[in-house]
């Protein structure tokens, strides 16, 4: 719904991530930041489709049934297929999505996310 008026619904990873190579000026994270947005939608499935090695921890709330919990996850098969692993990044519209996206690529660089 919200694509369909205009809107970004996208993967935190890929937004709060640095681009390789790219210095850390904010001249560099705006431009970036908008381009390197990745459209997250759930894919029909029995593995989870939005998985990144050891990226993600392992809760009661994600794991599968008789998957340990409390470490980071190394396969996809250890959580539920659709487990939001990676975060959401949303925004209408209106918003200003470069601009917005390097503010979060930079506080990512101080406290880098977490995704559980």
């Amino acid at each position: 719904m919200l694509e369909a008026h205009g809107g970004v619904f996208s993967r935190l990873d890929t937004v709060a991530a640095p681009a390789p190579d790219a210095p850390a000026s904010e001249a560099s994270d705006t431009t970036t930041a908008a381009a390197s947005l990745v459209r997250y939608t759930y894919a029909k499935g029995s593995v989870n489709s939005v998985f990144v090695p050891l990226q993600s921890m392992l809760t009661k709330y994600n794991a599968r049934p008789g998957v340990p919990t409390g470490g980071l996850a190394a396969s996809a098969e250890q959580f539920k297929p659709y487990a939001n692993v990676c975060g959401l990044f949303a925004l209408s519209a209106a918003a200003d999505t470069a601009s917005i996206a390097a503010a979060v690529r930079r506080v990512a660089r101080e406290v880098p996310p977490s995704y559980d």
